[in-house]
């Protein structure tokens, strides 16, 4: 189903925000948590510009570490405006999928009288 790249790609920045909400994180590491939670559909290229959107945006700030072993690390935390963001989200997420799942489920019955 060609929307379903549509849907990840409306979910990504929730998904990024619920990882940043437990603790400062990189790229790679918010990818890997992204993927042990279920889902494998999402890239390095899509995970990385959606952080660079979120810190851009203001809901997110990255901090560069230097590393002994190799190039420097970009860290992400979830900033208040970052943490407001996700709850607002997060509720219609939640108002969608709820919604999503009654129909699926036939729980909503079609009423052609109106």
């Amino acid at each position: 189903m060609k929307e379903m790249g549509q849907i990840y790609k409306g979910a990504t920045d929730i998904l990024v925000l619920a990882v940043l909400e437990r603790g400062e994180s990189y790229g790679y590491e918010i990818l890997r948590v992204i993927g042990d939670a279920g889902t494998t559909r999402l890239s390095d290229a899509s995970i990385y510009g959606t952080l660079k959107r979120l810190d851009e945006q203001g809901l997110v700030q990255s901090r560069l570490v230097a590393s002994d072993s190799g190039p420097a690390r970009r860290y992400y935390n979830i900033t208040k405006s970052g943490q407001k963001g996700l709850k607002e989200a997060a509720e219609g997420w939640r108002e969608i999928t709820v919604t999503i799942d009654r129909l699926m489920r036939k729980e909503i019955q079609n009423d052609t009288s109106r």
